[in-house]
Formats: C-alpha cells, structure tokens, sequence
C-alpha cells in the first residue's frame, strides 16, 4: 500500500509507470553494485578502498536509500528482493573493509562476482 492507496486500486497505466520506476531503481542498485566490485576487483588493498571517493560506504548508503524506496512503494515482489541481495552483498564488503578483514573482503567480492547482475 502506498499512502492508502492498494496496487490493485490502480490503473494499468499507473501499475506500469510504478513498475517502470522500480525497474529504474533496480538499475541504479545494479549499477552501483557494479562500481563497488569494480574498485574490488581493481585492489583488494582495503586502505586504497578506504580512500576511493565516493566511499564504499557512501555509496551503500545511496543503495540503501534506494532499496527502501522500492520497499516502500510495496513491490515486495521479485525485483525488490533481488535489489536487497545487491545491497547485503555489498553491505558485507563495506564491512569487511571498514573492519579490515581481507579474507572476508575476498570471499564478499568472489560472492558479488558471481551474481547474474540482471
């Protein structure tokens, strides 16, 4: 529900300009997954990543934000849940780094790695 307002109260074009939106959201979490294995792949010197303007976690929390605006807009469904996978993976790599754990940092960005990133 959106303010009030239930899925099925809307109408076709307005289910799909709402899906087009969380379609564009996913993008934007995919993308910026992408710029953090990216870095990753680059070095895995976890004081470099450190340094790397916008920060890992600077950009994490862009995905959060992300993630809950899709949350809240109710689509609980498949492309939500595939977006919060993105979020947790590299929330895990931002931790990994923030705690200085290279082996931890290794395994997250084999994990990432390995995602269909469709």
């Amino acid at each position: 529900m959106i303010h009030g307002v239930k899925l099925e109260d809307l109408t076709d074009d307005e289910r799909l300009g709402l899906e087009e939106i969380v379609n564009d959201a996913y993008d934007k979490i995919l993308s910026a997954a992408n710029i953090v294995l990216s870095r990753c792949r680059k070095s895995l010197n976890i004081n470099y990543l450190r340094k790397e303007n916008p920060t890992l976690t600077e950009i994490l929390k862009q995905m959060q934000e992300i993630s809950g605006l899709m949350q809240n807009l109710n689509q609980a469904g498949y492309v939500t849940f595939k977006a919060e996978e993105y979020v947790k993976h590299v929330q895990d790599i931002v931790e990994a780094v923030e705690s200085g754990h290279t082996e931890d940092l290794e395994r997250h960005v084999r994990e990432l790695n390995q995602r269909s990133f469709l």
